[in-house]
């Protein structure tokens, strides 16, 4: 006589709300990367004499990245030490990625300061991103 076990479970899926919330989340971070990238890209011939602007703008950009990145690896339910190490890596990795591609741009350029202003955006996004877990898509405890 044959035992036969079981069949297993099926794989673990998050709820609906969860799952759609996450496609949220992921999609608005893609259209800011997007953004970002056409913005990064584009020639500009901006004139202004504030010392650093730049690297203000680039701090600004990046912590709202990092904030964005924040809210939606949070929603894939990751643990929490986890998901603020990562949006910071993914938010930096592209400020980095973007400084590499304005180097081969004949109209753009690229400075390693830059890259650590991205950086220095990103920390501050991922720290707001810690201590505002609220998102507008609800609590983070979803009900089907």
């Amino acid at each position: 006589m044959k035992i036969v076990s079981p069949p297993a479970p099926p794989a673990s899926r998050p709820p609906q709300a969860a799952r759609r919330k996450q496609l949220v989340w992921w999609g608005i971070v893609g259209a800011y990367a997007a953004a970002v990238f056409v913005v990064s890209v584009i020639p500009i011939n901006v004139d202004v004499n504030v010392p650093y602007l730049d690297k203000g703008v680039h701090v600004c950009e990046y912590l709202l990245f990092a904030w964005l990145l924040v809210q939606a690896v949070r929603a894939t339910r990751m643990p929490e030490r986890d998901y603020l190490l990562w949006a910071w890596i993914y938010a930096t990795s592209y400020g980095i990625l973007i400084e590499i591609v304005q180097a081969m741009i004949p109209w753009r350029s690229a400075e390693v300061a830059d890259a650590v202003a991205n950086a220095v955006g990103a920390a501050c996004g991922v720290w707001i991103g810690e201590r505002i877990p609220r998102t507008p898509f609800g609590s983070d405890a979803t009900t089907e």
